[in-house]
């Protein structure tokens, strides 16, 4: 069962429940979470006292993901890339819901954002198992609108021809490598 993160209002700001951490002291301070629809947000902590307790939380990719834990990126790095709208997450001591904004990431004061500079500067080895779920989750399309995608196209005479496929809404489909065929045209 996921654990929720967050409840939201499915509008605006979505429900998020925990996913990967990658680094935490007496709590998480830089972790994943996912919506229902699988979508990603990078999540910081940068403030916790006994007060409140407020995150950063952004719409990210897979793929930035595991450049992050590849060392190809900096932690700030997430954050400024971002061109979605943001969220604080500000949790009171004395309230039960949370208090939540959206926010451009560029906005925000540097203060909020994680340090520039600093990468995860993991050990040999210490997120293969977190990058190659990202991977994988990152092959998975989920539809959640009428797209159109190129799935597949033939080469004849040195012309590339696409054959555009509409796929309908809500379905999932697994993304796997191009295959090459030959095909005899004409008799």
């Amino acid at each position: 069962m996921k654990e929720l993160f967050l409840k939201g209002d499915d509008r605006k700001i979505p429900t998020l429940y925990w996913d990967m951490v990658f680094a935490e002291s007496t709590r998480p301070i830089l972790f994943t979470c996912r919506d229902n629809k699988e979508n990603r947000y990078i999540c910081s902590c940068h403030c916790a006292d006994g007060e409140k307790c407020e995150w950063i939380v952004a719409p990210t990719t897979c793929e930035r993901l595991i450049d992050l834990l590849s060392d190809r990126i900096t932690i700030r790095q997430v954050f400024d890339e971002c061109e979605k709208p943001a969220f604080l997450v500000t949790r009171y001591a004395d309230r039960e819901i949370p208090e939540v904004r959206t926010v451009a990431v560029k906005k925000l004061s540097p203060t909020i954002l994680p340090t520039a500079g600093y990468y995860m500067e993991a050990e040999e080895g210490e997120f293969d198992e977190e990058i190659a779920a990202l991977r994988e989750a990152s092959k998975t399309v989920m539809l959640t609108d009428t797209e159109q995608y190129t799935f597949f196209s033939y080469r004849i005479n040195d012309f590339w021809i696409p054959f555009p496929h509409m796929k309908s809404k809500d379905e999932e489909y697994q993304m796997t490598r191009p295959v090459r065929r030959k095909i005899a045209v004409g008799a």
